[in-house]
């Protein structure tokens, strides 16, 4: 994979994709949420004076997870925190585990957007209309001239579709992988 030049990658977009595996990772570690929430930020503010190192041929996220374990440890060193709060290695497994977690919810993101792309337009249209555009079903139902009900069983239908489709893919993608 080519690196790409840091000036063409978007910092932003990159915390806006981390910040909830990382916010989880710390609460995980930190049981003060006051104090989590300082970390966090000390940990975006890290990461964005520092972005002129991050290797860009490499996750971001684990990139960004290393910051972040230097802060809960410094942190529960500077409290003197006792030993069975946690040690590095439970941060390190803690990393671990979020890490596999964001590697799922990221297959079966990719899962979902194939698979609203192998819908029929009326059902996209209604899954759009419902969830992208935030309109209630009887608003839905009157711009298609049709029921609340007859919009809440097709969204049902195409969920239920949706969620058969992804679980094939991700079936799928998990037998590639061997």
């Amino acid at each position: 994979m080519t690196a790409k030049p840091m000036q063409t990658i978007d910092f932003p977009g990159l915390w806006v994709n981390a910040q909830p595996i990382v916010r989880s990772l710390i609460l995980g570690a930190i049981r003060n949420l006051h104090d989590a929430e300082d970390i966090l930020q000390e940990v975006a503010r890290s990461a964005y004076t520092s972005f002129h190192r991050y290797d860009p041929s490499q996750p971001f996220n684990t990139w960004v997870m290393s910051i972040a374990r230097r802060r809960i440890v410094d942190h529960l060193r500077s409290r003197k925190a006792p030993i069975a709060a946690l040690d590095e290695k439970a941060i390190d497994s803690l990393i671990h585990a979020h890490e596999k977690l964001n590697d799922i919810a990221l297959a079966r993101r990719a899962a979902l957007g194939q698979c609203i792309e192998e819908l029929h337009d009326r059902g996209r249209t209604v899954l759009t209309r419902r969830y992208v555009d935030n309109h209630p079903v009887k608003d839905i139902a009157a711009e298609l001239d049709t029921s609340a009900h007859a919009i809440s069983v097709l969204l049902y239908k195409v969920k239920s579709r949706l969620a058969q489709c992804i679980k094939g893919k991700l079936v799928t993608t998990a037998e590639d992988a061997r």
